[in-house]
């Protein structure tokens, strides 16, 4: 997955500071894998409706021992005004 990323995109992931909202990410397999490519530099935030599939990620996260990786319980319909990313 990590190796077909478009290289502006492994440029940007890889800048210090760097956030990506996983938004519908499900068990969280693609938030757990970039979190661990880019663990020095990205902070992913996964969010998915489905409480039982973010327990699920959130269990596959801790099992990594990754700690730039969390997840949230957020409906995408409303996710940018619950999170103040739509003004």
């Amino acid at each position: 997955m990590v190796k077909n990323l478009p290289l502006e995109i492994k440029n940007k992931l890889s800048q210090s500071g760097c956030m990506l909202a996983d938004v519908g990410c499900g068990e969280g397999i693609s938030s757990i894998v970039l979190g661990k490519a880019f663990s020095s530099t990205l902070k992913v935030i996964g969010y998915d409706y489905h409480l039982p599939s973010i327990e699920k990620a959130e269990e596959k996260a801790k099992s990594t021992g990754l700690s730039n990786v969390q997840f949230v319980k957020a409906d995408a319909k409303v996710f940018g005004e619950e999170n103040g990313l739509l003004s």
